[in-house]
């Protein structure tokens, strides 16, 4: 599994690139707060825009509660026999030199938040450090003043599925 995610990792690093040479025909958004498993939500989200069902490029959206962006990327990839979004987005202050790496299952409805532990503790494995629903539409504002890549201590964690 962690051999997948680290390729997956890679290769959604190519995605920033890519979505430039897509055909403007197939354009679609994907445009969803993050939520958590228990019905609240968090101030974040993403927005994102494909043209070939392939490379997305987008944001994600509120990232520090403060109504601020930060550029995301990413490629439809299966993990195990789910299809989902892997989405890259910029470094955390708090994790320097580490990229965020969320899955969006747009049909199951459920994201996961994943760290490589490299930079953190010398590992070379991505950790989950957070889960969730997927909510429709961009975050409205500064919901509940917590962003999903902070989450507060004792949040259970759902592991992505791999069936």
């Amino acid at each position: 599994m962690k051999s997948k995610f680290l390729m997956a990792g890679a290769v959604a690093t190519a995605a920033l690139t890519l979505g430039a040479f897509a055909s403007p025909a197939a354009a679609a958004k994907i445009n969803y707060t993050f939520g958590t498993f228990s019905g609240g939500a968090y101030c974040d989200g993403v927005t994102m825009t494909t043209t070939n069902g392939v490379s997305y490029q987008g944001f994600h959206q509120n990232s520090t509660c403060a109504g601020d962006q930060d550029a995301a990327g990413g490629l439809a990839v299966k993990v195990g026999s789910t299809k989902v979004v892997e989405m890259v987005t910029t470094v955390d202050a708090q994790w320097t030199n580490t990229p965020i790496v969320f899955y969006l299952d747009t049909k199951g409805k459920a994201w996961y938040l994943y760290l490589n532990e490299y930079p953190i503790g010398g590992g070379n494995a991505y950790i989950e450090i957070n889960a969730g629903a997927l909510l429709k539409g961009a975050p409205a504002g500064k919901g509940n003043g917590v962003s999903s890549t902070h989450p507060k201590p004792g949040v259970k964690i759902d592991k992505i599925p791999m069936n």
